[in-house]
This record gives C-alpha cells, sequence and structure tokens, in this order.
C-alpha cells in the first residue's frame, strides 16, 4: 500500500512550500473573518441598504 502514496522526499520542495504557504494565509483570512469580535462590524454594514 506504501507506493500509493508518495514518499516525501520525491515530492518538489518550492510547491510543497508555497503550498503550506496558501493554506496557512487562506486558514488566516477565514479566522479573521469569522472571529467573534467583529460581530458589531457586521451588524453595523448589515444595516447600511436600510439606512437612508
Amino acid at each position: 500500500m506504501s507506493y500509493l502514496v508518495p514518499q516525501f522526499e520525491s515530492l518538489p520542495f518550492w510547491p510543497t512550500v508555497s503550498g503550506a504557504v496558501f493554506f496557512a494565509l487562506f486558514a488566516g483570512i477565514v479566522w479573521w473573518i469569522y472571529r467573534g469580535d467583529r460581530k458589531s462590524v457586521y451588524q453595523a454594514v448589515e444595516k447600511l441598504p436600510l439606512d437612508d
């Protein structure tokens, strides 16, 4: 079964590093958007279309 999974040494270096960096960036952005202290910002923004 181990022949189905590529060995870490056979993986190219820069695509592996860039994949990890972009995943960390994506996770950080998702965390920043959905964190709890931004609730007041979203409540203020959701009322903007109704204000004249």
